[in-house]
């Protein structure tokens, strides 16, 4: 379940600094975006990058344990289910090109 203080307001570019760490203290970036319902008005989804040449990691609000002034941490699993993802998509993209025979005269 999310924790956050109730009083506690925090704007959208103090939501952008914010480090995002994984329950084990595994730092996963800075939040970069979010996604929000237009229903709701709530946040659906963080989207969190490393650096500029990352790729982004969207981080879904069920995931998140708890909100501060200082940084937003998140369930290990996220890591985890996030490697799987990269892993497979590096084995779908890589195809190996076929020998190309030459003869030499």
């Amino acid at each position: 379940m999310l924790k956050l203080n109730k009083k506690m307001k925090i704007n959208y570019q103090q939501i952008k600094k914010l480090p995002v760490l994984t329950e084990s203290g595994h730092y996963l970036g800075r939040v970069k975006d979010m996604t929000i319902d237009v229903d709701s008005q709530g946040i659906l989804k963080y989207v969190v990058k490393k650096n500029w040449i990352a790729s982004a990691l969207l981080i879904d609000m069920a995931d998140i344990i708890n909100i501060d002034q200082e940084k937003i941490v998140v369930r290990d699993a996220v890591v985890k289910s996030e490697l799987i993802e990269q892993s497979e998509s590096t084995e779908k993209e890589f195809t190996p090109s076929p020998a190309i025979e030459k003869s030499i005269d």
